[in-house]
């Protein structure tokens, strides 16, 4: 019996290591273009050369590679955070990213953490992760978009008093924006910082996998390929 169970695990094994295995990611601007650019992207083959994974990368629109890997049909996706975990029992890897949140006005309002942003209407995009100290804190009135662009419009506009985002789409509509010279921002002063990774399941491969490119991006660190910083949120990938 013993010899039979032992037979029959390292035909698992086998099947495992040897099947192509499918990831998702999707686009983020100069992080994430299509499934060969992006800063992300490049990351990706580094690590799966390092992992000498089976892989297919499927690029596609946010919700539908969340709603894969609800289902199964991807055993991991990227980039991912906390707050929008799909599964609760899903498995994460090492972070290969900081996510830094950033606080946009047209007012020198002096926010210098979550705690400075109760009382203030803010805009935020659905879809979007902002921090559980931003979004589960009730006296911050959080009005949520389809993107950036609406929220640019809603501040000049006096509607909200700033803007929660990134120091990437986020910048990108406020420099759209022919009054870009009115926003007040500092880039070098995150009001929260996310730790970014992969995500995958929560099954004998998708822990296996996820140990395995835990293990290079420990390894990608170690070289300072990937270079971050968790204190101001400085985050670089040298590839």
């Amino acid at each position: 019996m013993k010899l039979i169970t032992a037979f029959a695990f390292l035909l698992f094994s086998h099947a495992s290591t040897s099947e192509t295995l499918m990831f998702g990611s999707y686009y983020i601007p100069e992080l994430a273009i299509n499934e060969n650019q992006g800063t992300f992207i490049r990351l990706h083959k580094e690590i799966m050369r390092r992992t000498q994974t089976e892989n297919k990368l499927l690029f596609m629109p946010t919700k539908r590679v969340q709603h894969e890997f609800k289902h199964n049909d991807l055993i991991s996706y990227f980039p991912e955070l906390y707050e929008s975990l799909p599964k609760k029992n899903a498995v994460v890897s090492e972070p290969f990213w900081l996510k830094n949140i950033i606080f946009y006005s047209v007012k020198d309002m002096n926010i210098q953490s979550t705690f400075d942003l109760e009382g203030l209407k803010l805009g935020a995009v659905h879809g979007y992760s902002y921090g559980s100290e931003i979004v589960n804190n009730k006296k911050i009135k959080i009005f949520y978009t389809d993107n950036d662009d609406i929220n640019v419009k809603m501040l000049l506009n006096g509607r909200i008093d700033g803007i929660i985002g990134d120091n990437k789409s986020t910048l990108a509509a406020v420099n759209k924006s022919k009054f870009k010279d009115k926003f007040i921002y500092d880039l070098n002063k995150p009001i929260n910082i996310l730790d970014v990774f992969y995500v995958c399941q929560n099954s004998i491969i998708g822990k296996q996998t996820c140990s395995e490119i835990t293990d290079a991006i420990k390894q990608l660190k170690s070289e300072k390929v990937i270079l971050l910083n968790p204190k101001t949120g400085h985050s670089q990938i040298k590839i």
